[in-house]
């Protein structure tokens, strides 16, 4: 056997726990993350689930007994040494729920974002709303009313912009109308 064998067989080991993550993965809410296609931002991250640590009460207090022999020694050496350990889990534990809470805002500005940037792409006409980086703004003074009124009229532009559309292209279509008839009557004049 060649020295590339095991490592063949490593990477095809390797592709088979992917394969099994990617079908576990695609059981649950977060399917849309192995999708080729982009995320949508309708994609909602599913909230962490946070519970209160406990405090760690022990009743009676161990630490006033004084041990008499050398096993009571080692045990009560071993169970401090638990203690810290627990202490250490418990500071590990809070950091990972911190962590899982600045993620989610994370993610909801990043969705936010997202959500601002689709309708962008869908409405390119559109002119900027009172926002900044997809999260509402708030606006004071004059410069807040020229906004609105800017707004508003570009509103009003749209629509009338769209009626005329509408209104021409009912025009074009009479008028292709009348113009087949015009050509059908033609042809069967021709045709005597």
């Amino acid at each position: 056997m060649t020295p590339l064998a095991p490592t063949l067989i490593a990477q095809e080991s390797l592709q088979k726990h992917i394969s099994k993550v990617i079908e576990k993965l695609s059981a649950t809410q977060l399917t849309g993350l192995i999708a080729s296609k982009p995320l949508p931002s309708s994609l909602m991250m599913p909230s962490a689930i946070m519970d209160t640590i406990d405090v760690l009460t022990i009743s009676p207090d161990i630490s006033v007994i004084k041990p008499k022999a050398r096993n009571e020694a080692l045990l009560m050496g071993a169970l401090q040494e638990a203690k810290e350990c627990c202490q250490s889990y418990k500071q590990h534990v809070i950091t990972l729920q911190v962590q899982a809470v600045l993620n989610k805002a994370y993610c909801n500005k990043l969705c936010f974002q997202l959500t601002f940037e689709e309708e962008k792409k869908s409405n390119p006409g559109a002119p900027d709303k009172l926002v900044i980086n997809g999260l509402p703004r708030l606006l004071s003074d004059d410069k807040f009313y020229e906004r609105v009124v800017e707004f508003t009229r570009w509103q009003k532009e749209a629509v009338a912009k769209k009626e005329t559309r509408k209104i021409a292209q009912e025009r074009l279509k009479a008028g292709n109308e009348e113009w087949k008839k015009g050509k059908a009557k033609q042809k069967v004049e021709d045709s005597r």
